[in-house]
């Protein structure tokens, strides 16, 4: 009995060893080989944003640093387009810490989101339909893949955002919101 229990601890041993050279490995490989070179992966970042969200994304700049000991990626210019391809919302910042959950369940996952200046326009028009940025929202898709993930971050922070809301079907004045602070 005792041998078995110490062949246990043993692997048990070896495996805690392992898992703490990768962990290594990763962070080593974070910080001197893939975050440096974030700029060459900006239109992978871009295709991936756009087919998450389903719209055309564009990033103006791309910049990687570190917030403590997690990796941070600040955008600048983030553009996001409608249907039509006619601009629908930017972000002047974007900052965005990877929490390191993202590597055990295989998707991006923020340890916060923190959005700088965006304006942003919500109209609903005279057939009630709803348009958040330009983007009609569409609720018989069914569709909460981005909600789902929008709710999974540990935090989403607005900072200093401009809001307005167009009512046509209700023949309202606009509304405007100037700077409004939100945090999620």
């Amino acid at each position: 009995p005792k041998g078995r229990w110490r062949t246990v601890a043993r692997i048990i041993g070896w495996a805690l060893v392992a898992v703490y050279f990768l962990f290594a490995l990763t962070f080593l490989s974070l910080r001197y080989w893939i975050l440096p070179k974030i700029g060459e992966y900006k239109g992978d970042i871009e295709q991936f944003a756009s087919k998450a969200l389903g719209q055309h994304i564009t990033v103006g700049t791309i910049e990687a640093g570190w917030q403590g000991l997690r990796p941070e990626l600040l955008l600048a210019d983030v553009t996001i387009y409608d249907r039509d391809g006619r601009v629908a919302l930017i972000l002047p910042v974007v900052e965005a810490p990877v929490s390191w959950i993202s590597m055990l369940i295989a998707s991006p996952r923020f340890y916060s989101l923190v959005f700088d200046r965006p304006r942003l326009e919500i109209r609903r028009d005279k057939a009630g339909k709803f348009y958040v940025a330009g983007i009609e929202l569409r609720p018989e898709t069914g569709d909460a893949g981005i909600a789902k993930w929008v709710l999974a971050q540990r935090e989403i922070a607005i900072r200093d955002a401009s809001v307005s809301w167009d009512d046509q079907l209700r023949a309202a004045p606009p509304l405007a919101l100037p700077a409004l602070n939100f945090v999620l």
